[in-house]
């Protein structure tokens, strides 16, 4: 009997330390998963909410206490977010990814990442879904867009203007001392504005390539300098871009 009585406190003793072991790495993966900056949401194959970390409650503007359990449809109002999850549980597709326009104001850009959540015997039990804020990049992307258009049709102003008074002094505008002088003089406004607005877009060339990142200790002042004096130089291309023309 003693015998038997110690096998049993021996198992009932590693039993624990298994169960223990289990729990230190299931609190330590779930730490992991709170603490991430990107938004991550699981969902049951009926589309109830397992599991979403604080990043995805901010980013979905919701009550991050009282999701787990509820219909993903009763917490999330971005229709598009749900037609991806549904269209992801009618389908076994691997890996699936879309932009979606999300937040309590539906002012954020979403960048969705959507893969089968699956049990240890490999059987589909719903989806895990990532979340990543590319709002800021979006509406630089779009800043960008116009800006290059805009100073495109700028460089077509000046280099229209000087073809135009050279074309004029070669048909005998250069004849007449006082004509001639007044062409050259705008000739040169001109020339100037084109290398105004080519050494802008080299500085912002310059600036596009440049590390906003040096180090951990001065990550933040680092990236701060970065973005104002992008900004400050987006700033004075554009006021030059758009500048009255002579």
């Amino acid at each position: 009997m003693r015998d038997l009585a110690a096998a049993l406190n021996d198992m009932a003793a590693r039993l624990d330390d298994k169960l223990r072991t289990l729990m230190l790495r299931r609190n330590e993966q779930e730490a992991i998963l709170i603490s991430l900056r990107e938004g991550v949401v699981a969902v049951d194959h009926r589309e109830h909410i397992l599991f979403m970390n604080n990043a995805a409650t901010k980013l979905l503007g919701v009550d991050g206490e009282r999701v787990v359990g509820r219909m993903l449809t009763e917490v999330i109002r971005a229709s598009e977010l749900q037609r991806f999850v549904t269209g992801m549980m009618q389908r076994a597709d691997a890996v699936r990814e879309t932009e979606v326009r999300a937040g309590s104001l539906g002012d954020r850009t979403l960048q969705v990442t959507g893969t089968d959540l699956r049990d240890t015997q490999g059987r589909r039990i719903g989806l895990l879904i990532v979340l990543n804020d590319v709002t800021r990049i979006r509406r630089l992307e779009t800043v960008r867009r116009e800006f290059v258009a805009n100073v495109s049709h700028e460089l077509k102003t000046p280099v229209t203007s000087i073809q135009g008074y050279v074309e004029t002094l070669r048909e005998g505008a250069a004849d007449d001392p006082k004509t001639r002088r007044a062409f050259l003089d705008r000739l040169a406004r001109n020339a100037d504005r084109l290398n105004a607005i080519i050494e802008d877009l080299l500085a912002l060339s310059r600036l596009e390539q440049e590390n906003p990142v040096c180090g951990s200790s001065g990550r933040r002042s680092s990236r701060g300098r970065w973005r104002k004096r992008r900004s400050q130089a987006v700033a004075l291309a554009w006021r030059r871009s758009t500048s009255p023309r002579s």
